[in-house]
């Protein structure tokens, strides 16, 4: 048989079969695998990575996000230097822009605004807005809704109720200084735009149950708030409002179903809101208690089951972990059978020290961990994009209660 000579390639040919692969190569490390929110779904929109995780950020991607609105309160350097690590939490978590909107004492305002100079180039756009309110401000509106508080948490507790006539946007989260985030805040802000979606509702909070709540068994920590229904609705009267002091949500005879004294009501804010809630339930939601969960473990009307936890107890299943919850008898608020920490809250420490400061809780095996990583996470690693942090500041002489402006328009 006749043998068949090799003849080698060119170096034509060798050049062009390299620049096919090479070319194959670049286009293969150009494509991008499918995106997580392609991946992972919340109830109304689809979630985005936290840029600071993936690399990519810029503003030109926000503008296309929805914003998460958050609102709290900071009334003094104390709850100030609690609050930063909020803050913290949420920028390290968001997958998308943040507004902030702080109502606080100028000491408080200072001091944030501090932290927030460290923050050059965030990787999602953060706006926060400072409102500067006097505790007298907060104390004569109290008096013109017919209420007030004897409650160690003073006008700046009392203030969560009038947040929505300071704060004059649609809707917004509200959360404590004493926690943090410890997912994306966006799954909670997903659920806010649903519950807006039915008008008539206007706050969601967490509970134990309708059954077995009472003033001391629901949480004013952590609210998903439709302002402008309660605007609309005139959640506290207002004798400013002609007719408001019967129509109002939080009247007279709200307290007295109650048998609550309304300059008096018990946990201050917290009474008003449950009073509010147990005489029209058809107004509220109910958020879970993954929102609320107690970084003490013990004092509170559930468990996580986190004692005793062993390695490896990360790869427990549904089944066992719904088991290992003990949720009380009401629990419509766990997926099946469980529920996840959304926000870890450390609403059952005494004192006026900062709880991010107390090295008993550092070294807690259950939430201890993850509440380091906020804590020693330096505000200078928040420089992780090409976004822009921006603050403002709303003075005290600038700043009217709805039921103020309201007036105002009645009278022209």
């Amino acid at each position: 048989m006749r043998e068949l000579a090799f003849t080698p390639p060119s170096r034509k040919v060798i050049a062009g079969i390299a620049a096919v692969f090479i070319s194959l190569f670049l286009i293969n490390a150009s494509v991008q695998g499918p995106s997580v929110h392609e991946l992972v779904s919340s109830a109304t929109s689809p979630l985005s990575f936290p840029s600071f995780f993936s690399g990519s950020s810029g503003s030109s991607q926000d503008g296309e996000l929805e914003k998460i609105a958050i609102v709290m309160v900071m009334f003094g350097l104390g709850s100030a230097q609690e609050g930063q690590h909020m803050v913290k939490s949420i920028l390290m978590r968001a997958s998308r822009p943040v507004d902030i909107h702080i109502v606080c004492s100028a000491d408080a305002m200072t001091f944030l605004q501090s932290r927030l100079d460290l923050v050059k180039r965030p990787a999602h756009d953060v706006y926060v807005q400072f409102y500067v309110v006097g505790a007298d401000m907060i104390k004569e509106r109290a008096k013109r809704a017919g209420t007030g508080s004897i409650y160690h948490a003073g006008p700046g507790g009392l203030v969560k109720m009038f947040l929505h006539e300071i704060v004059l946007i649609p809707q917004a989260v509200y959360v404590d200084t004493d926690a943090f985030f410890a997912v994306d805040p966006y799954i909670l802000w997903s659920y806010l735009t649903n519950m807006t979606s039915t008008t008539e509702i206007l706050i969601a909070f967490p509970h134990a149950g309708p059954t077995v709540s009472g003033p001391s068994l629901i949480c004013s920590c952590v609210m998903a708030m439709n302002f402008e229904e309660m605007r609309n609705q005139w959640f506290m009267p207002s004798t400013l409002v002609p007719g408001t002091e019967k129509t109002g949500l939080a009247n007279l005879e709200t307290y007295a179903m109650q048998k609550m004294n309304p300059k008096e009501p018990p946990y201050g804010d917290q009474g008003i809101l449950y009073a509010v809630w147990r005489r029209f339930p058809e107004r509220f939601w109910r958020l879970s208690r993954a929102w609320d969960i107690t970084g003490c473990q013990g004092g509170q009307f559930y468990s996580m089951g986190l004692a005793g936890e062993a390695v490896g107890a990360d790869a427990i299943s549904l089944e066992a972990e719904s088991k290992s919850q003990k949720l009380g008898s009401e629990k419509d608020d766990a997926i099946e059978g469980a529920i996840f920490p959304g926000i870890i809250h450390y609403n059952c420490m005494g004192g006026e020290e900062s709880v991010f400061e107390m090295q008993k809780l550092m070294v807690r095996h259950d939430w201890g961990p993850m509440l380091l990583s906020v804590v020693r996470y330096k505000w200078v690693w928040l420089n992780t994009g090409t976004a822009t942090l921006r603050t403002h500041v709303v003075q005290e002489n600038e700043i009217r209660f709805y039921d103020e402006l309201h007036a105002a328009t009645l009278r022209k």
